[in-house]
């Protein structure tokens, strides 16, 4: 593990938060109320870092060990509807062999 400011890994989520939203995705249902405990309120208190965010700055897709085909198809679809085709970065477990 590496230890990072806290400024870091706030600006870090709310990046990630902001651009899955550029791409029509929302956060789980409970973030709002876990994430309450744990984040700080996103204001001019918390110091601004740029992040970018995705693959080189596109969206990207690693399909998880749970990720059935359903779910792949929604978010697969998503993104060609969202970003267009050639746009995202699509990554199984077998391409990081």
């Amino acid at each position: 593990m590496l230890s990072i400011p806290y400024s870091l890994a706030h600006n870090i989520v709310h990046a990630g938060l902001e651009f899955a939203e550029e791409f029509g995705f929302n956060p789980h249902k409970d973030f709002t109320q876990t994430s309450k405990y744990i984040l700080e309120n996103d204001d001019e208190s918390i110091e601004w870092i740029e992040i970018e965010c995705g693959v080189k700055g596109i969206p990207a897709f690693m399909r998880g060990p749970y990720d059935d085909e359903a779910k792949v198809k929604r978010i697969l679809a998503q993104l060609e509807k969202s970003a267009g085709a050639g746009n995202y970065q699509y990554f199984t477990g077998h391409d990081l062999l």
